[in-house]
């Protein structure tokens, strides 16, 4: 069912941080989001090495809760030429996002506080795209040198596209950033449904990584299948979690 397209409400505190009034949470730490991104999501899912060890023009699925301001998604950008040395990559890049940033809002991060690098991707050609959002399975395209990305963004309620989302891509995930709001705020999001999903869609020693150490995220991940552990955190987290399918069951 398509529904009205409903962007994010933002509190942009200093005028660099944004806060989400539905969720009365920031969206990164104002003490280092990138930092962040590249320890909790792009090491815990050993980025890195699996592009460095990857075969030139091979396919790399991640999969992602909560786009927002597409953080996670720039920082791999920034480093995957590093990564991949010379080499090319497919990348495939899936994001559940309920709340979108308003196409003014996400022009004024990118510009204003990420300060991307515009000779990474073609940015006003991306957010004039990105103007076109609407509800459900949106795909676009972006070209940043060494890294092909077919971005879909899927703009709704996470719980109705699960299964469209699994029918497409069963066993065919290399990697998941659980980066939605905190389960405290956001309890809707972290859900057996949810953690089914991604064991059911992730490869064979597939694996993920989230800021969240919460029991209720722990056991539903270990319940669905996967293989947990914490590791040492950034910043102002001490732990974050880390995990891995290794079997087909």
């Amino acid at each position: 069912m398509i529904r009205d397209l409903t962007y994010a409400s933002i509190d942009w505190q200093n005028d660099t941080t944004p806060k989400s009034t539905v969720f009365d949470d920031c969206y990164f730490s104002v003490t280092g989001g990138k930092e962040e991104t590249l320890h909790n999501f792009i090491k815990g899912n050993k980025i890195p090495e699996r592009f460095g060890n990857a075969p030139d023009g091979c396919g790399f699925t991640i999969a992602e809760t909560g786009f927002g301001t597409g953080s996670n998604l720039w920082v791999l950008l920034e480093h995957a030429g590093d990564y991949l040395d010379g080499r090319s990559l497919e990348l495939t890049f899936v994001s559940f996002e309920k709340y979108p940033l308003a196409p003014g809002d996400l022009q004024h991060y990118l510009q204003k506080i990420y300060r991307i690098d515009e000779s990474l991707f073609d940015t006003a050609g991306f957010l004039a795209e990105y103007q076109n959002l609407q509800t459900g399975r949106n795909s676009l395209k972006i070209d940043s040198g060494s890294v092909t990305v077919n971005l879909i963004l899927y703009i709704g309620d996470l719980n109705d596209y699960l299964d469209d989302f699994a029918w497409e891509y069963r066993d065919g995930v290399d990697a998941w950033f659980l980066d939605g709001f905190a389960p405290c705020k956001n309890s809707d999001m972290w859900t057996p449904e949810l953690f089914k999903t991604m064991f059911m869609t992730s490869k064979i020693n597939g694996t993920f990584a989230t800021f969240t150490v919460a029991g209720m995220v722990r056991r539903g991940l270990r319940n669905a299948g996967f293989s947990i552990m914490k590791v040492p955190g950034c910043g102002l987290k001490r732990e974050i979690l880390t995990g891995i399918r290794l079997s087909g069951e």
